[in-house]
């Protein structure tokens, strides 16, 4: 039995005709701590410095800091752009899911984290820039009035997911 495709199930959410679980529609009750939100996001991808240069070249990120731990094995480059921090990291033994899972197609078939989402001031002229420059898109610009966003989703040099997303979150 071939199941969809993470790509599949994602459209069928962004549009709406995905099964309703009103689990959801209850809002959590804030942690005795107080709120909490991600600061940086973490990349594994094969080859570092084509990494950089993407996200140096397509998203306007600045390269921090470029450190090698020999005795981890591990190269991690620190970027920002604005408030967000990313690490690119090239670990030396991993390897991408097609290599590990033969014939895998989609690797957001494979658990764990499916993308990284930005909110941009316009999708339209990101959605635009990208296009340009010639990067693959996963999902195309379009209007989601559940969502009161314009979404899209690209591929990094290394197959990982850019969600882009213009709108109040």
């Amino acid at each position: 039995m071939r199941l969809p495709s993470f790509g599949v199930a994602l459209a069928a959410f962004l549009l709406g005709s995905a099964t309703h679980h009103p689990a959801a529609d209850v809002l959590a009750t804030p942690p005795p701590l107080g709120p909490i939100r991600p600061y940086l996001i973490a990349l594994s991808v094969p080859d570092a410095s084509e990494s950089v240069a993407w996200y140096r070249d397509n998203l306007a990120f600045r390269l921090l800091r470029d450190s090698t731990l020999s005795t981890y094995h591990v190269r991690i480059a620190d970027m920002v752009r604005d408030s967000v921090h990313l690490d690119i990291v090239q670990l030396e033994a991993s390897r991408a899911p097609a290599q590990l899972v033969p014939g895998l197609d989609d690797p957001a078939l494979i658990q764990g984290f499916g993308k990284v989402a930005l909110r941009v001031p316009d999708a339209a002229s990101w959605a635009q820039r990208l296009r340009k420059a010639g990067i693959r898109f996963q999902m195309p610009l379009r209007r989601d009035t559940v969502q009161h966003s314009e979404p899209f989703i690209v591929l990094d040099n290394s197959g990982n997911w850019l969600h882009f997303s213009q709108g109040e979150p």
